[in-house]
């Protein structure tokens, strides 16, 4: 019976250890500085914000914060903007060329541009 309970204990101490071990590794922490933080901008009124992976991760998980795309598309969520209180905002990118920065992809689905290069583009 001792040889028995030995072999249980053991098992439920090995079982412990593993839960912890996948516990611990499976949410890592997310980084919270600027080093590793990205660009997202509003649409509506141009407003760049820099948002670190746990910060975008919070705005993420808010429903006060975060809505899906008009057109239903789970690869990107639409922000809510707290300068001029609309969901437009969306990850930008800098032009390589200009420095400006632009949405490449707009609120609505459609693709968007760098203004300057846009103004190329179209002679102006």
């Amino acid at each position: 019976m001792n040889k028995l309970a030995g072999t249980i204990i053991a098992f439920i101490a090995l079982i412990a250890a593993v839960v912890l071990y996948y516990r611990n590794t499976a949410d890592p922490a997310l980084p919270d500085d600027d080093a590793s933080a990205t660009q997202w901008m509003c649409d509506t009124c141009g407003n760049v914000i820099s948002l670190s992976p746990a910060r975008l991760m919070e705005w993420v998980r808010s429903a006060e914060k975060a809505q899906r795309r008009p057109d239903g598309d789970r690869k990107q969520s639409v922000f809510l903007c707290e300068k001029c209180n609309t969901f437009t905002v969306c990850r930008a990118q800098q032009c390589p060329k200009h420095h400006e920065w632009f949405l490449p992809s707009r609120p609505d689905g459609s693709e968007g541009a760098c203004p300057q290069c846009a103004k190329s583009r179209a002679g102006g």
